[in-house]
């Protein structure tokens, strides 16, 4: 009688119960399993770490803008309501802001300013203001190009009008080859240029000088042969 051979067949398989359907895992499923949320944690550390480089790098000055109002093409780079912030050798602070500012790429030096503002702290407790309708800041040089008409006014006693002038910020020097007028503090002043030197309080003009002094008040000088007599106090 012949014997029975085994059976080579294999076992069946398990059978997923109704409504349920079974995946075989992989080793690329649970390599994408592993860095799904990895990539999360590293997209949120860069976005952070771009946030939070600036306080860890050290600065002499800094732009502060309105990230929502920056738009880009394809060069040019405009920020609306930029801050320009920053200090001069001697640690003094100095801020230009503007309503504008264009540059013709992200890595150009020179930026054209609509609106701007100047603010220089001269120590002391002194300041100086410039404000102008156009100018051009240039970050190399820490030097502002005033294009159009020019207004500056400083604690001590300067208050000038001109047209084109040059800002040195951090030596606080400005100088204008085009006519300027005001008041300072010796009085009323016009000249066809003008070099001043806000930091040490002199101004040099130059071509068609007009001054015109103001004199300081003084106590009226005792007439001759009385002496002044001193006060006496009450009893």
């Amino acid at each position: 009688m012949p014997m029975a051979e085994p059976s080579l067949s294999k076992p069946p398989l398990p059978q997923s119960p109704p409504g349920q359907i079974f995946r075989v895992t992989t080793a690329y499923d649970r390599y994408v399993a592993f860095m799904r949320p990895a990539l999360i944690l590293l997209a949120i550390a860069s976005a952070g770490l771009s946030f939070l480089w600036p306080l860890f790098v050290e600065k002499d000055s800094s732009f502060v803008f309105n990230r929502e109002t920056m738009q880009r093409g394809e060069r040019e780079v405009r920020v609306l309501g930029p801050i320009y912030r920053g200090t001069d050798e001697s640690n003094r602070l100095f801020s230009i802001q503007a309503d504008e500012a264009v540059q013709t790429s992200p890595d150009a030096p020179r930026i054209a300013l609509t609106g701007l503002k100047a603010n220089m702290d001269l120590g002391e407790g002194r300041t100086a203001f410039v404000a102008a309708e156009k100018g051009i800041y240039d970050t190399s040089t820490e030097t502002v190009e005033v294009v159009g008409p020019m207004h500056l006014e400083t604690s001590d006693g300067y208050s000038l009008e001109g047209t084109g002038a040059m800002l040195d910020i951090k030596n606080k020097i400005i100088t204008s080859d085009q006519p300027v007028e005001g008041v300072g503090p010796l009085g009323q002043m016009r000249g066809d240029r003008i070099t001043l030197d806000v930091n040490e309080q002199k101004a040099v003009l130059e071509g068609a000088v007009k001054m015109k002094t103001i004199p300081a008040k003084s106590q009226p000088a005792p007439r001759e042969g009385r002496a002044a007599m001193p006060k006496k106090e009450p009893k």
